[in-house]
């Protein structure tokens, strides 16, 4: 191997084992990094680190980040026509939609082996328990709103 890359006999000869294959793994690595290929692909085996030059590495790069920049600007130039909710409408729908996930999960846990029937009065009870909720947040205003007026009436008192 060390003939192909062209050191002598006597300097091969003048090595250990172990200082021979490091030569090897160095030149074969530089060659590779060199982007020189000497034909035999079992020389390049013995190379170690980047296979590939800078330039190359370089290259591959830049068409990554403008693939990468083509996507974001394509994602960004829709018409904004496709977007139909509004900001305050959209967290509405999602924080809705984790609360009847949650609830869904909740569901299945406690069917534990109801299978398809156990999942569709899970779905069935989403409505049921987000009206509960509603009632209940309604309540909870009205309670509020009283204990507001009577404080004005105590304040007005007093």
């Amino acid at each position: 191997m060390l003939l192909k890359f062209k050191v002598s006999e006597e300097e091969i000869e003048k090595m250990t084992r172990w200082h021979r294959i490091a030569l090897v793994r160095k030149l074969s690595s530089e060659q590779a990094a060199s982007g020189v290929r000497l034909g035999a692909a079992a020389l390049n085996k013995f190379a170690r680190g980047q296979r590939m030059s800078f330039l190359q590495l370089q290259q591959q790069t830049r068409e990554k980040c403008q693939d990468i920049w083509d996507k974001q600007v394509q994602s960004l130039s829709l018409p904004e026509g496709d977007n139909t909710d509004s900001d305050g409408e959209a967290n509405g729908d999602l924080d809705s939609f984790a609360g009847d996930l949650e609830n869904l999960l909740e569901a299945e846990e406690g069917d534990e082996g109801g299978g398809k029937k156990g999942r569709r009065e899970g779905i069935r009870g989403l409505g049921a328990r987000r009206r509960l909720l509603q009632a209940q947040l309604e309540e909870d205003i009205e309670d509020e709103e009283a204990e507001a007026a009577e404080l004005r009436r105590m304040l007005m008192e007093g």
